[in-house]
């Protein structure tokens, strides 16, 4: 997979054109299908770098030998699996022998699952709190031994995700489902470590939808209470043609807030509404976070 900045390689097209009669040759097959691409792209992404797969020709136009100056444009980068993996990888080190350690739950924490799991083979002793039905299941096959959160007085370290970072490390969690066991178990933690890819940071929280944990019954009075007080229209998550289920039995409603201004009024205000069990709020819980960039970096984020 290659990584093209077209801002940069703008500046230089003209130049660069000149001096190499491949490119003039075979820019034209490259740019048939581009605008196309492009736009679909950054419909996608939202970002204006573009990611393609290689071709024969393009292989073959940007091998070692090619123009030095061009090289600069070409890089080759992490995927979004690759750079979640990364930071599993890194958060895995930091359970040692005789912890209880929080597992939580979705796609970054599958990697951390697998990588607890070839320590768990060579003789790594600990007990893991998972967040979510999914989450145990995954790390029993992975032979972690696991315990209730009703069965220890604390836990050392809790390794989750998140859907959304402010710069003060306030979150968004929920998008999984498994909000309300994730926040028990961070709550019950001396030390929560967050890990995620960069596309997780954002300046203010609300762009992803904030997800509440509701009780069936009377679900939609709390819908209207939504709407009423923050003129927000909150949707009904749905799995395969029927309201989601979470693992307590409670729907969730996923509220598009688009900009959260005050997460700290707003998780209190939420969490008075009857019906509601929690949101995906999680306020001054994180100490840190691990996040991982395309070009294999990673960065602490701290409280």
């Amino acid at each position: 997979m290659f990584f093209w900045d077209f801002s940069l390689f703008s500046q230089d097209f003209t130049l660069f054109s000149q001096e190499n009669d491949m490119f003039s040759r075979d820019f034209s097959l490259f740019s048939r299908d581009f605008d196309t691409f492009s736009q679909d792209k950054t419909a996608q992404s939202g970002s204006p770098y573009i990611l393609f797969n290689t071709s024969p020709w393009l292989e073959h136009f940007f091998n070692p030998c090619s123009n030095n100056n061009y090289k600069n444009y070409l890089h080759l980068m992490l995927t979004q699996d690759e750079i979640k993996q990364l930071v599993a990888n890194q958060a895995a080190q930091l359970v040692q022998n005789n912890m209880t350690v929080g597992i939580g739950s979705g796609s970054t924490v599958y990697w951390l699952i697998m990588e607890l799991g070839k320590r768990v083979k060579k003789g790594l002793l600990f007990q893991a709190i998972p967040t979510s039905k999914k989450t145990a299941a995954l790390a029993a096959q992975q032979n972690i031994p696991l315990a209730e959160l009703n069965d220890v007085n604390a836990i050392d370290l809790t390794i989750d995700g998140a859907d959304e970072i402010d710069p003060n490390l306030q979150m968004i969690k929920g998008g999984g489902g498994a909000l309300l066991q994730e926040k028990m178990v961070a709550a019950a933690s001396r030390e929560l470590l967050i890990l995620a890819d960069h596309s997780k940071l954002v300046q203010h929280l609300g762009n992803f939808p904030l997800p509440l944990e509701v009780i069936p019954f009377g679900w939609k009075q709390v819908q209207r209470e939504i709407r009423e007080s923050y003129q927000v229209e909150a949707v009904l998550r749905m799995q395969d043609d029927q309201p989601f289920i979470s693992d307590h039995g409670h729907y969730i409603l996923d509220c598009p807030f688009q900009q959260i201004e005050h997460p700290d009024i707003l998780t209190y205000e939420l969490n008075g509404i009857p019906g509601v069990v929690d949101n995906g709020l999680f306020v001054n819980m994180a100490d840190l976070a691990l996040i991982g960039f395309p070009d294999g970096r990673t960065e602490t984020m701290h409280k």
